[in-house]
């Protein structure tokens, strides 16, 4: 009852193929749910393995912090497929209530015949807070969304996100943070280290809707 409020709302289902694609076949993951007013000073800590190439990998993760609550969750994601080729459609859910803080860590470091597609949201009511940091290290092909909805006055959002590129990887990374509440500020950062013939589109969007008066965004790639 507490995962049906949440589930695919901030990721639409018919946003894209992808997302629909999750919708349909997702099989597991994880659920964090933090009281109101309840401080978790120790990091949770979560390891996804893909060991078996014919089996779907669409984990799910959801976080809801009530107001004033906070934790740091951290991830990390690594396969064991001998070289066949397999697919990750992860996606994460956010939902940072008043007051609430949010730390989220993600290391992805599948092997080479691996293509990583990840979609990270998280939606930010007044005076919360989300840190993004994300370690992009995989060796095949890989797309992330990590983008930060700042709908509450006086929100934050703090990304920052790391990838290593080598042999003929192709990578795309987008990072994002749309500012709705008054007062909102974001602020982004994107190393990107190419080797060989890697190759890696970065996009830093920074978007402030009509009203949302006093905002502030930084971004640099």
């Amino acid at each position: 009852d507490l995962v049906k409020p949440y589930f695919m709302k901030a990721v639409q289902a018919n946003e894209n193929q992808l997302t629909a694609l999750h919708a349909a076949l997702w099989n597991g993951g994880i659920f964090i749910y933090v009281p109101k007013n309840v401080v978790l000073n120790t990091p949770l800590q979560a390891l996804f393995v893909a060991d078996d190439a014919e089996a779907t990998f669409a984990p799910h993760v959801l976080i809801v912090a009530e107001p004033f609550s906070s934790v740091t969750y951290v991830d990390n994601f690594v396969s064991s497929v001998g070289g066949a080729a397999l697919v990750q459609n992860g996606i994460v859910e956010v939902f940072a209530k008043p007051g609430s803080r949010v730390n989220y860590s993600s290391i992805h470091s599948f092997e080479e015949s691996v293509t990583d597609l990840t979609y990270r949201r998280a939606i930010l009511e007044d005076d919360s807070r989300i840190g993004w940091v994300v370690g992009e290290l995989n060796y095949g092909n890989s797309m992330s969304d990590t983008t930060s909805i700042l709908k509450g006055k006086g929100s934050d959002s703090d990304a920052k996100v790391i990838c290593v590129g080598t042999q003929e990887q192709k990578l795309n990374l987008t990072t994002r943070a749309v500012h709705w509440g008054k007062a909102s500020t974001s602020d982004m950062i994107t190393r990107a280290v190419m080797r060989d013939g890697a190759t890696a589109i970065i996009n830093g969007i920074t978007k402030i809707e009509k009203g949302a008066t006093g905002c502030n965004g930084q971004q640099t790639e």
